[in-house]
């Protein structure tokens, strides 16, 4: 099993809504980011922990806030 890694903080904007029940699946198998085992699926159809996604989403929106401020986007 992959090393663990931390999870970043929430979004700025708020946190995820995983509340469908879609978001949910019977047979656990590792995140994608942290590789601990969860029931839970992204929006793809992907294990990930809701905090691990929050986090991933949370860097992209950064990356995203930091290249418009340098006018690369």
């Amino acid at each position: 099993m992959p090393p663990r890694r931390k999870p970043a903080p929430a979004p700025a904007g708020g946190l995820l809504d995983w509340s469908h029940s879609s978001h949910f699946h019977r047979d656990a198998r590792p995140c994608r980011s942290c590789g601990g085992m969860t029931h839970l699926r992204d929006d793809h159809g992907h294990p990930s922990h809701k905090v691990c996604a929050e986090a991933e989403f949370a860097m992209v929106v950064d990356v995203a806030r930091r290249y418009a401020s340098q006018e690369r986007l």
